[in-house]
C-alpha cells in the first residue's frame, strides 16, 4: 500500500471525499454541492497532470480517479437531478438520471481502454457532471431532464472532443489543429 502513497493520488482522494460530501449535500446545500462538485473538477485535472509528471507505474491511480470520477460526476448530478424531478416526475427523473449514470460508467471505461492524449471520445464526465448540477438546480424541471439526456448521449457517443492542451494549441494559432 505504501508504494501508492504519494501526491496526485492524495490529491484523487481529496476530490473523491469533495464528491461524498457533495452527495451529502445535495437535498440541503444545492449551491455548497455544486461548488464541490467544481472543485472535483478542479483537482480532477491537477492529479492526472501530476502523475504523468511524476511517471512510473499509474495503474492504482488511473483506478482511484475513475471511481473518484464516477462518484463525484456521474453520481452525484445523477442523484441531484432525481431530487429535483422525484417530486414532479419521479419515474422520468429517475430513468434519465439512471441513463446519465450508465452514460458516465460507460464513458470512464472506454476512456480506460483508448487513453488518447489529443482528444475524448466523448463528453468528459468532469463537464457533464457540472453541467447536469447546474440544470438540475437552476433551471425548470423539464429543460433540465432533456438537457441531461442530452449529455448522457454525448457522454456515450464517439464525438470527438479536444483536451484542454488541444483547445489552447487552437487558440494560440488560430486555426483548428493547433498548429501554425
Amino acid at each position: 500500500m505504501r508504494e501508492h502513497l504519494n501526491f496526485p493520488n492524495l490529491i484523487t482522494s481529496v476530490s473523491l471525499s469533495a464528491g461524498f460530501a457533495a452527495l451529502l449535500l445535495v437535498p440541503a446545500r444545492p449551491l455548497a454541492a455544486t461548488i464541490l462538485v467544481v472543485v472535483a473538477a478542479a483537482l480532477d485535472g491537477v492529479d492526472g497532470w501530476l502523475a504523468r509528471r511524476r511517471g512510473g507505474d499509474l495503474t492504482f491511480g488511473a483506478q482511484l480517479d475513475s471511481l473518484s470520477d464516477l462518484l463525484c460526476f456521474c453520481v452525484v448530478p445523477a442523484f441531484a437531478l432525481y431530487q429535483v424531478a422525484e417530486p414532479l416526475t419521479a419515474s422520468a427523473g429517475s430513468i434519465i438520471a439512471g441513463l446519465f449514470l450508465l452514460a458516465g460508467a460507460w464513458r470512464l471505461a472506454r476512456f480506460a481502454l483508448l487513453q488518447r492524449r489529443d482528444h475524448f471520445v466523448g463528453l468528459p464526465t468532469p463537464a457533464a457532471g457540472i453541467l447536469v448540477m447546474l440544470l438540475a438546480f437552476w433551471t425548470p424541471v423539464v429543460p433540465a431532464l432533456l438537457g441531461t439526456a442530452l449529455l448522457a448521449t454525448l457522454m456515450a457517443s464517439t464525438l470527438r472532443f479536444p483536451t484542454v492542451a488541444t483547445a489552447a494549441a487552437v487558440v494560440r494559432s488560430g486555426r483548428p489543429g493547433g498548429r501554425s
